[in-house]
């Protein structure tokens, strides 16, 4: 994590999917933030929200039954660790993804490049 907590990076050998929180929560209101790609980034991400901390940060929060993410290879995902429906396009190493979240709605949208 930069000084900032502005950029995480993760570097490895394997190929596990590690989650991270923010310590920021989202329980009313409208919210959106960005993520922005890396050419560094060896993997694709899973990103989205959760509506609990799980207690081992050594999976994927979506796949779980209180996670809901977008993930890089062009997929939704919610509780479950293999399959999603389609969606969008691939995100890995450029682009922009923009998450939006409306909590009065209860809906979650994400958009890449716009």
């Amino acid at each position: 994590m930069t000084e900032d907590e502005r950029s995480l990076y993760l570097m490895e050998d394997d190929y596990l999917f590690r989650t991270v929180y923010s310590n920021i929560e989202f329980n009313e209101g409208i919210h959106y933030w960005e993520i922005i790609a890396d050419a560094r980034s060896e993997h694709e991400l899973k990103i989205g929200v959760s509506s609990q901390k799980m207690i081992n940060q050594k999976a994927a929060f979506s796949d779980y039954e209180y996670g809901w993410a977008f993930f890089g290879v062009g997929q939704l995902r919610h509780n479950s660790n293999a399959v999603g429906p389609v969606y969008g396009k691939p995100f890995k190493r450029q682009g922009v993804l923009g998450i939006f979240l409306n909590m009065n709605k209860g809906t979650l949208s994400f958009a890449l490049d716009g």
